[in-house]
């Protein structure tokens, strides 16, 4: 898991995360693929049915192929955005904003937050779920080094994961944060890394 940080024309600072892709791929090609098939057989299944027991067998050939339809309609999505969606940060130069990507391939969406609510950058070891969660499993959990904006108000602003790190880079996470914190003018908080820290919202749910 790394963190690229890409310098553009205009002095805008583009984040992206790589080393996810062949996970998502792992996992969202099967889900994909077996959408495709399901939607493929509840369209084929119809015909030859019909061919071999004319009209009496198409009541019974067009219930198995709205349920494989049912299916298909949930697993194609599904897998299409595991496989094809992109996510990207811009920080533009001198702005006060941050913009924040996605796409899909065919299709794609932006949303701009300012940084007026936000008081500082952290960079710390945290879980790579970071999602509030009251139980914890007895397995040990993935971590990584996190980048995120942390808020004045942490109850009504929610912080923003950046990017992250591989748990055994901490030298390279600690100069990617520096640079963003350079680029936005926000002090940045290095965290002690042999303490493991909470997103706000996981520190909120524990009150």
């Amino acid at each position: 898991m790394r963190l690229h940080l890409q310098r553009t024309d205009d002095g805008s600072l583009r984040l992206s995360q790589h080393g996810l892709s062949v996970i998502r791929l792992v996992i969202g090609l099967p889900i994909l693929a077996l959408g495709l098939v399901m939607l493929y057989g509840s369209v084929n299944s119809v015909i030859p049915r019909w061919q071999q027991d004319g009209f009496y067998g198409l009541p019974e050939a067009l219930v198995g192929s709205v349920f494989l339809l049912l299916f298909a309609t949930m697993l194609v999505p599904l897998g299409w955005w595991i496989v094809f969606a992109r996510r990207w940060i811009i920080l533009p130069k001198g702005g006060h904003v941050i913009i924040e990507g996605a796409s899909w391939l065919i299709g794609q969406k932006e949303h701009t937050t300012s940084l007026e609510p936000y008081r500082s950058l952290r960079v710390a070891l945290e879980r790579v779920d970071s999602s509030p969660s009251p139980k914890r499993s007895g397995t040990k959990a993935a971590l990584c080094h996190q980048i995120r904006l942390l808020a004045h108000d942490a109850d009504r602003d929610p912080s923003i994961e950046l990017g992250a790190w591989d748990e055994s880079l901490r030298q390279e996470a600690d100069s990617s944060a520096q640079e963003i914190a350079a680029h936005l003018g926000l002090p940045i908080e290095v965290g002690d890394e042999h303490r493991l820290y909470e997103s706000p919202a996981a520190e909120n749910e524990g009150r």
